[in-house]
């Protein structure tokens, strides 16, 4: 298993998880809500999570290393609700 040596450390709940892998399944969503959600997956450190390290989602997903790091600090700091990814 890989130390996460992340700042920001995701851990989804399992509730979380399901639904950010439903929402990823989805075709009516837009593409950057799409990338937050398979960004927080990748980053969960939680029951079923990936542990990916920052640089590992960066090239999965060819994003900046910053955007992996603002939507990491987006969810530890507000939740799914900060980076409006949560059920209306």
């Amino acid at each position: 298993m890989k130390k996460n040596l992340e700042k920001h450390v995701v851990r989804l709940t399992p509730e979380e998880r399901l639904y950010l892998l439903k929402l990823v399944s989805k075709g009516e969503i837009s593409a950057k809500k799409k990338t937050h959600a398979r960004i927080l997956l990748k980053a969960n450190t939680g029951e079923g999570g990936e542990n990916c390290t920052d640089e590992e989602i960066r090239k999965s997903e060819n994003i900046s290393l910053e955007t992996v790091k603002r939507i990491r600090r987006f969810y530890v700091t507000g939740g799914l609700e900060k980076l409006r990814l949560a059920a209306n």
